[in-house]
């Protein structure tokens, strides 16, 4: 039997709009690591910077700010909406130095290359072929070019995820795991040794990693929106359960009526080409 394609599951979920519509909400959770990954990447003047699972651009646009107008910002995602709403971020904000490609980065290609600096704001953490999608990612920069990113540490660290919680709600996958194809997800980089390990085999050197613990402070959708509870699977007749659950599950972060706090386990990469 052959074998799905490659990143199949995270195609279509990226490309389905109960799923990205709601982005604006979620990825409030996500922005609070921009200014700690800018100060990783300490962008030069000039300098043509790549990034990787884009998404809704607020690090695409502030990268493009850093770099100035001498330089230049591309965003990489397979997200069709994503990329549209992307684009009118960019356009609002008046950012001209900057464009947007619908791509699949474990395999595509991007014009542009060789880029001084490969970057990414959660969004290498969903490919199905992690060593084939960083060795591409190594391709599109020149000898010593720079990948930085950020990434969630365990699920363990970040007790604010609510998928064990909903866990029992959910429906099994259709498809079996597919062998060699570890199952991508937030999450699946949060082991030290196998970053590592899957970074020096896609031919990325001078390695480090830094630990940063930061803090959300906002509204309980960055983290969990019953509107998604079909989207996940769970039925109809499940939902008030489920939402009974991960209430339960979120109260020791409310600070009052609205207001939640969620600590935040992160961790930055740095490779060299």
């Amino acid at each position: 039997m052959p074998l799905p394609p490659p990143n199949q599951d995270e195609a279509r979920r990226w490309n389905d709009d109960r799923w990205t519509s709601r982005w604006p909400q979620r990825e409030a959770l996500t922005d609070a690591s921009t200014g700690l990954l800018m100060d990783a990447l300490a962008l030069g003047a000039g300098e043509r910077v790549l990034d990787v699972g884009s998404g809704g651009a607020t690090a695409t646009i502030e990268a493009a700010r850093r770099v100035g107008p001498s330089g230049h910002a591309t965003g990489a995602d397979l997200s069709v909406p994503l990329t549209t709403l992307a684009r009118r971020r960019a356009a609002d904000s008046g950012v001209a130095n900057v464009t947007f490609v619908v791509a699949d980065m474990q395999f595509d290609g991007v014009e542009g290359a060789p880029f001084d600096v490969v970057f990414s704001k959660f969004g290498v953490m969903f490919f199905d072929e992690p060593v084939t999608a960083f060795a591409n990612l190594r391709t599109h920069v020149g000898h010593g070019g720079r990948l930085v990113f950020v990434c969630w540490q365990t699920v363990d660290a970040n007790p604010w995820h609510t998928g064990t919680t909903l866990a029992p709600f959910v429906a099994p996958p259709k498809s079996p795991p597919v062998p060699g194809r570890p199952a991508p997800g937030p999450f699946s980089l949060g082991d030290p040794a196998r970053t590592t390990g899957i970074l020096s085999e896609a031919g990325w050197r001078a390695i480090t990693r830094h630990d940063h613990d930061l803090e959300y402070t906002g509204g309980p959708s960055a983290v969990f929106e019953p509107e998604l509870l079909e989207f996940y699977g769970v039925t109809a007749e499940d939902r008030p359960d489920a939402v009974a659950a991960v209430t339960a599950h979120l109260e020791r972060f409310r600070i009052d009526q609205a207001t939640y706090r969620f600590p935040l386990a992160v961790s930055i990469y740095a490779a060299t080409a």
